[in-house]
């Protein structure tokens, strides 16, 4: 299997966003699955001082703002958020599950045990 994860923030209905997707692929087979963490919402003013910070999102991750607001680790700020439900290691775990959950169940890789 190889995995690649993606995430960033989106604006839907004026609020902002952030979630991940994850795709795996069966080597053996090629064939593909994809899902997407569930969605955390931002604060408006930690989007808008990354946006303005010198570099602008080039330099400045959301998650950096609200971590110099809170001090929470900025590599996770989903956990601040979320009141320790829902860290990023975990959301991206259950997406990365959902993705092979996705994945084809009639392939032939099932008759030589892969699936």
């Amino acid at each position: 299997f190889v995995v690649a994860m993606e995430n960033g923030i989106v604006e839907l209905h004026g609020k902002w966003w952030d979630l991940a997707w994850v795709v795996v692929r069966r080597m053996a087979d090629g064939e593909e699955g994809m899902a997407c963490t569930g969605a955390v919402e931002l604060p408006p003013s930690d989007v808008e001082a990354a946006r303005c910070a010198a570099g602008g999102f080039a330099s400045n991750t959301v998650g950096g703002a609200i971590a110099k607001r809170t001090g929470c680790d900025p590599q996770d700020p989903h956990s601040h958020l979320t009141r320790n439900m829902v860290g990023r290691k975990s959301a991206l775990v259950q997406a990365t599950m959902a993705a092979v959950a996705s994945l084809p169940h009639n392939s032939p890789c099932k008759l030589r045990g892969l699936v």
